[in-house]
């Protein structure tokens, strides 16, 4: 007599959907120029003082490009520590499909839009953008701050929608008045930075991982 082979069952439902996660995108920006650039030329002194240690080949050179090397990093962690605090951090979670959608239904491109950048265009990039914003961004940090991991991530936004659309309506009035931006103001945030908030944020909502545990068994 056959013994049945037991046929093989599936997660329940409210289990399977109970343990996803949603993805989480992770952002840094440095807030102040100069400790930035000086941890940029301090990095860049470290790969020079390491291609002259890889290119020593006897003593006293050795020695003297090893002292320099171990000098150099010296001077980038002391330019780490000093441009840690001006950095933010800025984590973002995904949004549900039918969110993201009704998103992209509420900041339709224009005509004049779809006339300039094509037919293709798929949202108003002056409100979808800093909306989409607004929605996954969770939480803010120093970059002396801890990621918050697990369940200490926030579930909802941590800006009010007005506050995230005042970056990309920020406008300099300093050429007008000849005074200088004031500190910590929505106009600070160039081009560049904004389409870095969205960019992640977009990535984030799109995201896909996926793993092959067979694969990752044999190597």
């Amino acid at each position: 007599m056959t013994a049945r082979t037991a046929k093989p069952s599936a997660i329940p439902m409210d289990r399977l959907v109970g343990a996803k996660r949603p993805p989480i995108g992770k952002l840094e920006l440095p807030f102040d120029y100069d400790a930035h650039e000086a941890f940029v030329e301090a990095d860049e002194a470290v790969r020079q003082a390491e291609a002259a240690h890889s290119a020593a080949r006897r003593d006293p050179e050795m020695t003297n490009a090893k002292r320099k090397l171990d000098d150099a990093r010296t001077a980038r962690t002391a330019a780490l520590d000093q441009l840690r605090p001006t950095v933010r951090r800025f984590l973002f979670r995904a949004i549900p499909l039918t969110d993201f959608d009704k998103l992209l239904l509420d900041h339709k491109p224009t005509e004049e839009q779809r006339e300039r950048f094509g037919p293709d265009t798929a949202y108003d990039a002056g409100t979808f953008c800093p909306a989409l914003v607004h929605r996954s961004l969770v939480w803010t940090g120093a970059g002396t701050d801890e990621w918050p991991k697990g369940d200490q991530i926030p579930a909802h936004p941590c800006y009010d929608e007005a506050d995230v659309k005042a970056l990309w309506d920020a406008t300099d009035t300093t050429a007008d008045n000849g005074t200088e931006p004031e500190p910590g103001g929505a106009g600070n945030f160039g081009p560049a930075e904004l389409e870095a908030l969205f960019q992640t944020a977009l990535t984030t909502c799109r995201t896909r991982r996926q793993v092959d545990l067979g694969k990752a068994a044999t190597r």
